[in-house]
């Protein structure tokens, strides 16, 4: 059985700034979605949901034309940092 999840760990709100990780960017565009879709999911997500992985991050998800994407993003400061971002299928 999976730990409960902590209801205090911080959410992105509208408004917050993002920034991209080292290799984000590449693994984005390695996927063929674009920099304004990510743009799109982080300003006006759909849901926000804790990682399974790590529950100080989110994943973002939203769907933006005919694609469902999720975005991961990690809190660092004043910051998000967008981690990865997928196209469900």
């Amino acid at each position: 059985m999976a730990p409960p999840r902590s209801t205090n760990v911080r959410r992105p709100e509208p408004g917050d700034d993002f920034i991209y990780d080292r290799y984000a960017r590449q693994r984005v565009c390695q996927r063929n979605i674009s920099k304004e879709d990510v743009d799109d999911v982080v300003k006006n997500p759909l849901t926000i949901e804790p990682s399974r992985h790590d529950p100080t991050r989110s994943v973002l998800t939203r769907t933006v034309g005919r694609r469902t994407i999720s975005v991961v993003v990690a809190p660092e400061g004043a910051h998000w940092v967008v981690v990865t971002a997928w196209e469900l299928e």
